[in-house]
């Protein structure tokens, strides 16, 4: 077999994307996949599967399928999809909420795109009894549609991201319709006993704002406190729809698959993480004191049974030198992700190797689920 050289180097900062996002402790239960039908994403990196049913100025309306009519404030929504591949040519292409705000004018405080794959950048946007009303800069009034036209709506602005510094304990839920939470810490038998949930959401955009949940509803949780803290990355500039078969050696995607999907390899999910195409490599400075990696990884699941990768963890801790701390061998297209943990007492810089084996490693199209660091 013959192997590829790494080509590609990126430094990627350990603290400043969502609180949610990419990753937290590894889940007590299996984690649903993200829901496939309509759904709102939270400014946090939260999922709630439901359809959007009002808006205006301060709040949007919802009818989740788990959490019933909920009202949020429009600051903690980052937009809402009529599906998560909301394509009329059925190419299943994701739609990018986040892609969708950064084409918008400056100007704009919303983006829609319209079943005839059209976007409108809107200055105003308003939901009301099926119909939405768009105002558009330089038009005297609003534009009514019906909403059965829109397919996603992306509001521009802040996305969220939480501040440095010690970040606050919190328990992530995957809810049986798909949604995802960030919450404010729950009692170890908070699932077990009693008839309802009360849920805070932990972004601190959400004010304290509490949500009903039946308790039936939550079928995993993990529970993310001080000392465990996801693998975070500064927010990486878009690549556009690439077909995963030509993307670039190296390749980096935070949060989804390299495909623009969810992250998930042979039927398991994840809170979050990130794709690469091998061969590769990543540098995370780890701005708090860490000794401990875990994660899970595989190929991902577009490549079949395509794909081989080896693994390799470096790590640095503050003052020290580079130092190998795990090596895997072959990882395979078809198999199941393999758990990787590697101690590694006082890290600062944390860095991941991926190299390719054989003639088909354009194959070699890796996810990372729910990858942590510790402090002990």
């Amino acid at each position: 077999m013959s192997s590829r050289s790494t080509l590609l180097l990126m430094a990627v900062v350990c603290s400043a994307l969502v609180a949610w996002s990419p990753a937290a402790s590894r889940a007590d239960s299996p984690i649903p996949p993200l829901p496939a039908g309509s759904q709102v994403e939270l400014v946090d990196g939260g999922v709630i599967a439901g359809r959007i049913v009002s808006c205006d100025e301060a709040t949007v309306g919802l009818e989740s399928l788990d959490l019933g009519l909920v009202k949020l404030p429009r600051e903690v929504v980052s937009g809402w999809k009529a599906s998560l591949t909301a394509d009329r040519d059925r190419r299943q292409r994701p739609v990018s909420l986040l892609g969708m705000a950064r084409r918008a004018s400056p100007r704009a405080a919303v983006a829609v795109l319209l079943d005839n794959d059209d976007v409108a950048t809107a200055t105003t946007l308003s939901i009301e009894g099926g119909f939405a009303r768009i105002g558009i800069d330089g038009v005297a009034e609003p534009v009514t549609i019906p909403l059965g036209r829109v397919r996603a709506i992306a509001f521009a602005g802040d996305r969220g991201h939480a501040p440095r510094g010690k970040r606050p304990s919190v328990t992530l839920l995957a809810l049986r319709d798909g949604s995802r939470l960030a919450v404010e810490p729950l009692g170890s038998n908070a699932v077990e006993d009693g008839e309802a949930l009360r849920l805070v959401l932990a972004s601190p955009k959400a004010k304290g704002l509490a949500i009903d949940c039946p308790r039936e509803a939550v079928v995993a949780r993990a529970d993310r406190n001080q000392g465990v803290r996801p693998l975070e990355h500064e927010e990486t500039a878009g690549y556009g729809g690439r077909d995963p078969g030509d993307l670039p050696l190296g390749f980096y995607v935070p949060s989804r698959s390299l495909s623009g999907g969810p992250l998930r390899a042979r039927g398991e999910n994840a809170f979050g993480g990130f794709s690469m195409q091998s061969p590769g490599k990543v540098i995370f400075v780890i701005r708090e004191r860490a000794d401990r990696f875990e994660g899970r990884v595989a190929i991902d699941d577009s490549a079949g049974k395509g794909g081989t990768i080896r693994v390799k963890l470096w790590a640095e801790a503050e003052g020290g030198k580079r130092t190998a701390v795990f090596e895997s061998g072959p990882i395979r297209g078809g198999e199941m992700p393999v758990a990787i943990a590697a101690d590694a007492p006082g890290m600062k810089y944390f860095e991941i190797e991926l190299e390719a084996e054989g003639e088909d490693w354009k194959l070699a199209r890796v996810v990372w689920l729910d990858p942590v660091v510790i402090a002990k």
